[in-house]
């Protein structure tokens, strides 16, 4: 082994060391639903969009764990492709590392095209596999296992036809597997993990199912006093004029799960809060199977038209909003951005709560966290994010509210009814309306069913 074989050798080492490591942190961060370490979730670079998309996983699986264990199998082979550059080791070495190089175009494009979001630790592993697919060709140029035309063929692979002539005329110290016919594998696999993502199974689909709760019976009631209802409906003064306004209209409701009724004039709406039937939506703008579900209330909506009313009740999944998140795990900061924001707007401009609302949840990933706050400004004023009250008394509403949901016992997203409670957003729309007007007793209005 020459002095610049080692050299390369340790560097296709080190890179792969490297991608297993934060490959394996990603996996982690997935498993765990945490924030990512130093990457800022304003403008491009934004590490939580891409590791909450559904191109962050392959039949349900994190790529990321995919990628440690294909890293760490250069890891395995390297030293031996270098000590025996005709071995089956140096075929898989060059399968591996053209994989690596495949696989980072795939996942660069699918964030410069499709997510239009930067992950600086996913770009890290990719580079490591360029590193090591330039160390890889480089190792593999510098010997002839096959001849000098040979090599050639095999590492090109140009024509098919002639792959059965090498593998015949095989020298007894070549591989059993060629260079062509493992790099021909690996293409396979890139195959099924494009395939797999494009038209695989979405690992944010859910069925809805019933938690187990004490029915409350459901109140509805006009009144000129809310003494009655929960602590987070409390709506934060915004100046001495707003303190001596009248009360206006108001709606007492009660709804399972929660100790008593309430307002649905004081809440975040979907849909009017005097609406005949009216549930209430507990979500978080990064939980994925709350934006999986969204769409498919957009469709209720539409089908049910004024006689449905959705009260937003916002959960962030986020140690530093939420108290009762599972021990170990410190969610995603963002998610108290997005629900901070999205009451600021409903407290200072509640005719674009819905608006607001709509673009946060538009697609599989929230937009940026900059992109929200310039929409936030642009409908509501600096005053969103400016107004130092307002923030602490929407953290204090925040924390009420993961306060009630704590005692369901259930991730999101979870639909409240008078006298029951489901989790899941369904695998179907059919599911999701069957559950609607079965429990609510609601009709389709005649032109949505036309």
């Amino acid at each position: 082994m020459t002095t610049i074989t080692k050299c390369l050798a340790a560097v296709i080492t080190l890179a792969a060391l490297i991608a297993v490591g934060v490959s394996s942190y990603l996996a982690w961060v997935s498993w765990q639903a945490a924030g990512v370490a130093g990457c800022t979730a304003d403008g491009v670079i934004d590490c939580d969009t891409v590791l909450t998309s559904r191109w962050s996983h392959l039949f349900s699986i994190p790529v990321a764990a995919v990628g440690a264990l294909a890293y760490l199998a250069l890891v395995v082979v390297v030293w031996p492709a270098a000590n025996n550059p005709r071995s089956t080791a140096m075929s898989l070495l060059l399968a591996l590392a053209m994989a690596a190089v495949a696989a980072a175009l795939w996942f660069v494009g699918l964030q410069l095209f499709q997510l239009q979001s930067f992950c600086l630790y996913c770009l890290a592993v990719h580079a490591c596999g360029l590193t090591i697919a330039g160390c890889a060709v480089a190792m593999y140029s510098r010997f002839d296992p096959y001849g000098h035309v040979g090599r050639q063929q095999a590492v090109v692979g140009t024509s098919i036809g002639q792959i059965p002539s090498l593998v015949a005329s095989r020298r007894d110290d070549e591989p059993v597997i060629g260079p062509a016919v493992a790099c021909a594998f690996a293409g396979v696999g890139i195959v099924v993990l494009i395939g797999g993502q494009m038209f695989g199974p979405d690992s944010s689909t859910t069925a809805i199912s019933e938690i187990k709760l004490k029915p409350v019976v459901n109140q509805s009631v006009q009144s000129k006093s809310v003494d009655n209802a929960p602590d987070f409906m409390e709506n934060q003064s915004l100046s001495a004029a707003d303190e001596e306004a009248p009360v206006g209209p108001q709606r007492l409701m009660g709804f399972a799960g929660l100790p008593s009724p309430i307002d649905t004039h004081a809440m975040p709406m979907l849909g009017d809060p005097d609406a005949e039937h009216v549930i209430v939506e507990m979500i978080d703008y990064t939980c994925k199977h709350c934006r999986q579900m969204h769409p498919r209330l957009q469709k209720a909506r539409e089908r049910y038209g004024d006689d449905l009313g959705i009260v937003i009740c916002h959960v962030p999944l986020s140690v530093e909003c939420n108290d009762h998140f599972p021990p170990g795990k410190k969610g995603r900061p963002t998610a108290c951005e997005y629900a901070r924001m999205a009451i600021n707007v409903w407290q200072h401009a509640p005719e674009h709560f819905v608006e607001f609302h709509e673009f946060l949840m538009e697609g599989r990933s929230p937009p940026p966290l900059g992109e929200a706050k310039q929409r936030a400004m642009s409908l509501a004023g600096a005053k969103v994010l400016l107004d130092d009250r307002m923030k602490s008394g929407t953290i204090n509403r925040l924390r009420k509210q993961c306060d009630a949901w704590s005692e369901f016992d259930s991730g999101l997203p979870i639909l409240l009814f008078g006298d029951t409670a489901v989790t899941g957003g369904g695998k179907t729309d059919e599911e999701l309306f069957a559950n609607l007007e079965q429990r609510l007793g609601i009709e389709p209005k005649p032109s949505a069913s036309e």
